[in-house]
């Protein structure tokens, strides 16, 4: 019995040392709102948010998400607005560390036709980043790509999926995040997901009624008297 108590303490005992071992420190980076905290990797509640500037401890889930402790509570934050932290002394005698960041290494966007459709808020069409040949594309702050009074919200990655909010003459204002994130992006450079002529037409189905026409008789012209 002992000896079955001392195996369970000392798997709690690893357990907890792999997982402090993959905690990381992340720093938020939003534009300027907080992070969203849900309770769920995907299509979760909101449970808090996290102030721009943050630095917060977690390890990551996926790709997409990071998960952290969140007031007792397992919540997971979008890993495309968190930095890792990583602290290391200038010099051996020096009391003071550098800290660096390095960007987590998440996908830009929403790369799943079926994860934009449930998890982009709002109902108007699907749009596809579609690029020849830049593998990113802006997402703007406002209808400008002047940076003097516009600023660059993210670089969606090619293929990604957004949301049309509004489109206006050369530029759409599109979600592109599950957390109500938006932005505006010229036109050329999306393609609508869903078009006319994808729609299956019923070539199988019922054929028209034929009517008969009686033909109207034609009478002869009446001949004159000679």
């Amino acid at each position: 019995m002992l000896r079955k108590l001392t195996t369970v303490v000392l798997i709690l005992v690893l357990t907890l040392v792999c997982s402090a071992a993959l905690a990381e420190k992340y720093l938020v980076v939003t534009e300027t709102d907080p992070l969203l905290v849900r309770d769920a990797p995907y299509g979760g509640a909101v449970i808090g948010r996290v102030p721009k500037g943050t630095v917060i401890e977690g390890t990551r889930y996926d790709n997409w998400k990071v998960q952290i402790n969140w007031h007792g509570q397992v919540g997971y934050l979008y890993s495309g607005y968190l930095q890792r932290v990583t602290s290391s002394s200038t010099s051996t005698s020096s009391t003071s560390s550098q800290v660096t960041t390095t960007r987590a290494s998440a996908p830009r966007g929403i790369q799943n036709l079926e994860r934009a459709e449930t998890l982009l808020p709002g109902n108007g069409d699907i749009y596809q980043v579609a690029l020849e040949r830049a593998a990113t594309v802006r997402i703007w702050s406002k209808k400008s790509q002047d940076t003097r009074w516009s600023k660059v919200r993210i670089k969606l990655e090619n293929g990604s999926y957004v949301r049309i909010i509004e489109i206006d003459r050369d530029w759409a204002r599109v979600y592109y995040s599950e957390d109500g994130d938006y932005g505006w992006v010229i036109l050329r450079y999306l393609a609508p997901v869903y078009d006319v002529s994808d729609t299956d037409i019923n070539t199988e189905g019922d054929s028209l009624p034929v009517v008969e026409v009686e033909p109207i008789p034609i009478e002869a012209p009446p001949q004159s008297e000679g």
